[in-house]
């Protein structure tokens, strides 16, 4: 019988939910438009003194919320029972582990692409300057019950002191007021911060951009010695990781793949499963930018069938 192991670990939740903290100002990570934050109220909840609160709130007007204590006059606290818990669970778990690497000085960049959450732990001095850093991925299953994480990076490059920000090209910073790692998206308000180094900043630096050679071993080891060090002391009383290691690949998931998370998206907003068919019958999502101005090479057995796929690329 095949023994798969997998990235993954489940978390446990206690049966009493916590009370979910509200705010009009941007001081959490969280955030909802008023209209669909109370289309998430209970519609038994008919408290005069949460409806004077939001009152004030457009539509279109943020509800910024947070499962952490808020302190300010302005603030609202939401009971446990006044809410769906299952809408908001997997920001919940985000939270948990944001509070927990905090804790244990890591680095939090909480809106990765791609990714629920990325922290970053250092691993050791560069040079006088830089940092290196191993940079851990997660992903929240709230379905499941799981969390997936992975080793996104083990030499990122984060600098020690605040750097002058001449160009803006693909650069992350250190947000000086939150201290999480955010995209600095052309910000005028910061000239100077902390950074991550860049490709460009990492030629500079002599940092080789070569692919490392991928060894399941050693992804193994690290990531067992991350859960048995760091997950396993993840725990409060609304949650905590379960105990046992790494998941196993249950025998009826082998060879399968959930056909939701197996869709495409092609032209006229239809999905299909199978890349050929999607692009015949529907054409491609929408044409490339750039398709007049790059060379297509294709490797297929039919030549017809690679002239066809030429045409469909080369749509403007």
């Amino acid at each position: 019988m095949t023994n798969l192991i997998i990235n993954r670990v489940n978390y446990l939740l206690s049966n009493e939910k916590p009370n979910m903290y509200l705010s009009k100002s941007d001081e959490t990570l969280f955030r909802m438009k008023s209209i669909h934050f109370k289309q998430r109220i209970s519609t038994r909840f008919n408290d005069g003194h949460f409806l004077e609160w939001i009152k004030g709130l457009n539509d279109e007007d943020f509800v910024y919320y947070s499962f952490n204590s808020i302190e300010n006059n302005n603030a609202y606290t939401l009971s446990s029972v006044n809410y769906s818990f299952n809408d908001f669970k997997a920001k919940f778990i985000r939270e948990q582990l944001i509070n927990f690497f905090k804790g244990k000085d890591f680095l939090i960049e909480p809106f990765p692409k791609g990714h629920d959450l990325s922290v970053y732990e250092k691993i050791g001095d560069f040079n006088n300057d830089w940092s290196t850093y191993r940079r851990y991925d997660f992903l929240v299953r709230p379905i499941r019950n799981e969390i997936a994480f992975n080793i996104g990076s083990e030499n990122t490059l984060i600098s020690n002191s605040n750097q002058n920000i001449i160009s803006t090209d693909r650069i992350r910073i250190i947000e000086p007021t939150s201290g999480y790692i955010k995209p600095l998206a052309r910000r005028e308000d910061i000239n100077s911060s902390r950074i991550i180094a860049n490709k460009k900043i990492r030629t500079e630096l002599g940092v080789s951009t070569e692919p490392r050679k991928f060894n399941y071993n050693h992804l193994y080891t690290e990531l067992s010695a991350f859960y048995n060090k760091q997950l396993l002391n993840i725990t409060n009383e609304y949650f905590k990781i379960e105990a046992g290691g790494l998941k196993n690949v249950e025998q009826n998931d082998l060879n399968k793949v959930n056909i939701n998370e197996n869709l495409m998206l092609f032209g006229k907003e239809k999905t299909d499963i199978n890349a050929v068919t999607g692009m015949r019958d529907n054409g491609i999502y929408k044409p490339s930018p750039k398709a007049t101005d790059v060379k297509f090479i294709f490797i297929y057995e039919n030549s017809k069938d690679a002239n066809q796929l030429y045409l469909y690329l080369k749509m403007v």
